[in-house]
């Protein structure tokens, strides 16, 4: 009978357990190589995201791309200034420059600043988008310059920010020429017919809502024919106040503690006689006025309606709207129209 002895019997368990790593390091290896031939997409992205996850560095700055950059505004009207956000951490922050006589509100679905002052920055929250108002008061037009700044979470320094410029136009300021030239010859513009109004506003300051109803007659009224059809028309004229005799002006704002007004227009764009008509206003700080049956309005005519409202104490975003009531008309798309505004300290 053999004897093994125990250092020969030790030499095979290790030969025995080399092949068999040997092996498994081969059969490892051909698994492999079958994944890659039949996955290589998904290797590939893997390798991608190992890659990506390996060369992070969250100090590196993120440049901020806009996707809907604005270029210009209208005064007191919104508009929507949108960004890329590939990161969900972190926060962005609003900032513009100073300009005379504007007004800046700003919303986001998490924060609302209104009445925002200048070279102040303004926390918009995560979010990739921001509603802003912006009023001018005091010219035609202006460049509205703005910063958009990314801050990581607990920063109080922005990694990256940018900066854009647009142009915010008020039309209620448009510049007027008195003279135009034509053919070197200076002719001074005048109005073909003189301005008639049938109700004159009254000598003594109006109630706070209570209309006042002129009509203006910018050129001839034609006959009512009786075949033809109706459509009134309602549009802003604008916004102010009124002085002490009843006179509107329109400034294009209202002032904190100050009363204001607003005129509507109604205009009978269609060719025959209008039926009476009646109509319903919110006006601002939230006041609703029904008035009651109005005459009507022959082919062409206006009736300009002036709302005062009393003094607003709050520097937000103000809603008024107007709408018309009228049998018989032709198009309803244009009896109703609603507004904002800002009240200006």
């Amino acid at each position: 009978m053999n004897n093994v002895t125990p250092e020969r019997k030790q030499n095979v368990l290790k030969s025995l357990a080399l092949a068999g790593l040997l092996a498994i390091i081969i059969f490892i290896a051909w698994v492999s190589v079958q994944i890659v031939s039949v996955f290589p997409n998904a290797v590939s992205s893997l390798a991608s995201l190992a890659d990506s996850v390996y060369s992070y560095d969250p100090r590196d700055p993120k440049d901020i791309t806009l996707t809907t950059p604005v270029n210009d505004a209208k005064s007191g009207e919104t508009i929507t200034i949108a960004w890329e956000r590939p990161l969900k951490t972190g926060s962005y922050a609003f900032t513009f420059t100073c300009q005379d006589g504007v007004a800046v509100e700003i919303k986001t679905s998490e924060n609302t600043f209104g009445n925002a002052e200048c070279n102040k920055p303004y926390n918009l929250g995560g979010v990739d988008a921001a509603d802003i108002v912006i009023v001018s008061d005091k010219n035609y037009q202006v460049d509205f310059n703005y910063t958009l700044a990314y801050l990581k979470t607990n920063a109080t320094e922005s990694t990256s920010e940018v900066t854009q410029s647009l142009v915010v136009t008020n039309d209620n300021l448009a510049p007027v020429e008195d003279e135009v030239t034509v053919n070197d010859e200076t002719i001074t513009p005048v109005t073909e017919e003189p301005e008639v109004v049938v109700d004159p506003a009254p000598t003594t300051p109006t109630t706070p809502g209570t209309p006042v109803t002129t009509y203006e007659y910018t050129y001839a009224i034609p006959v009512s024919n009786p075949n033809g059809y109706t459509d009134l028309s309602v549009s802003y004229k604008g916004i102010g106040k009124t002085t002490s005799s009843g006179t509107f002006i329109n400034t294009g704002v209202v002032r904190k503690g100050e009363a204001g007004a607003i005129q509507f227009v109604v205009h009978n764009l269609g060719t025959k006689t209008s039926e009476k008509w009646s109509f319903e206003a919110v006006l601002p700080g939230g006041i609703k006025f029904s008035s009651q049956t109005q005459d009507a309005l022959k082919p062409n005519e206006r009736a300009t309606l002036t709302f005062n409202f009393p003094a607003i104490f709050e520097t937000t975003v103000q809603k008024f709207s107007f709408e018309i009531e009228v049998d018989k008309d032709t198009n309803s798309k244009n009896d109703e129209v609603t507004w904002s505004t800002i009240v200006l300290k």
